[in-house]
């Protein structure tokens, strides 16, 4: 689809809110909404943007968790993130299907139990938009991380790459997981 043609398709409050924040957009793209908002009456004339109204946003603070300036951003952000969680409970699911198979059963138990959870949870943080679902994914993660620290579970064939490979893929899970929590907790003040 052609950025002019993607503009026109945009909801008169997100093209206000694109004009708004036109300093972070490519002078072409701004050049198609003030003529995309003319052509709606949204804008009277290009000195409109002057008003406060269409005031250009202040860039938000710098934080480790970015800001989302339109609704549309935090829709596309929040599915995608979410999405990956639940593709994230495959892996403890499989696993404990595997274990079955092993006849552990309590190894299976617990990778079963911590998979549903996991996409249960995920599938109500993507459908209701709660953070408190997101708040209990981390306590699913830190359950599971425990769980395997009271098992005494080694893993001897592991190398020390292996190690910070497991490490940095709970760290980033940990960070989607308070970044949603964010973003729901901002969403909600919103409205």
């Amino acid at each position: 689809m052609e950025l002019k043609e993607r503009i026109g398709n945009l909801t008169d409050e997100a093209l206000i809110d694109l004009l708004r924040q036109r300093n972070s957009y490519e002078p072409i793209a701004v050049q198609f909404a003030i003529e995309e908002a003319i052509k709606r009456g949204v804008l009277q004339s290009k000195a409109d943007l002057d008003l406060a109204q269409f005031a250009v946003s202040e860039k938000s603070t710098k934080s480790i968790f970015p800001h989302l300036t339109t609704a549309l951003q935090f829709s596309k952000v929040f599915s995608s993130l979410t999405r990956m969680l639940c593709l994230i409970a495959v892996v403890p699911l499989v696993l404990g299907l595997l274990e079955l198979t092993e006849n552990n059963s309590n190894e299976a138990a617990f990778l079963l139990l911590t998979g549903g959870s996991w996409l249960t949870l995920s599938v109500l943080l993507a459908r209701q938009k709660k953070a408190v679902f997101a708040y209990a994914l981390i306590g699913v993660l830190v359950a599971a991380l425990g769980y395997m620290a009271l098992q005494k579970m080694t893993f001897s064939y592991l190398q020390l790459a292996d190690w910070v490979v497991i490490a940095v893929g709970i760290l980033l899970i940990a960070y989607v997981l308070f970044y949603l929590a964010v973003l729901v907790n901002r969403y909600q003040a919103k409205k």
